[in-house]
């Protein structure tokens, strides 16, 4: 039996990747629907153009904690933290506070107190980098898949798009 070459073996293996790539889009679309998030009929633009990639944006933002998150359940974790944080920045001022100091009561309620002030501490250091570096984008996260590859990761980010003023 002939080998294959090392070019087509790569070749091979960049189109595996679209193809878990698309399944993980249309996976996350589904979830969105599903969630009640989305609306019937609405369209999904997978890279829509004019707008850069919400998945490049959302690992940017996390960059300074993503060392610490060594394995897939601490990377989860920290992209769902991160997405929350994100959404609450773009909430008016006076709304992210009630609905940060829900969440405070909710953490202490159901988690030991020091992961509790450990996350609570989290967010505000999100939404001061939300605001600091990424003021401009206002797109609302509605969801992301997150999925382990051999060395790395890949981040499936879906969200919506504001309409113009």
């Amino acid at each position: 039996m002939a080998r294959k070459s090392k070019g087509f073996r790569e070749l091979i293996a960049q189109e595996n990747l679209k193809k878990r790539d698309k399944q993980s889009f249309e996976r996350l679309k589904n979830t969105v629907i599903e969630s009640g998030l989305g609306e019937p009929g609405m369209t999904f633009a997978e890279n829509p153009e004019g707008y850069e990639k919400m998945s490049e944006i959302l690992i940017e933002f996390v960059k300074p904690f993503l060392d610490k998150a060594n394995s897939h359940q601490r990377r989860e974790a920290l992209f769902s933290v991160a997405v929350v944080s994100w959404n609450l920045a773009i909430v008016p001022e006076n709304e992210r506070q009630k609905m940060l100091k829900m969440m405070s009561k909710k953490l202490r309620n159901k988690q030991d107190p020091e992961f509790a002030k450990d996350t609570q501490s989290l967010i505000e250091e999100f939404i001061e980098r939300k605001l600091t570096f990424f003021a401009d984008n206002n797109r609302f996260i509605t969801g992301f898949e997150l999925d382990d590859r051999s060395d790395s990761f890949y981040i499936s980010v879906s969200s919506v798009i504001p309409k113009p003023k």
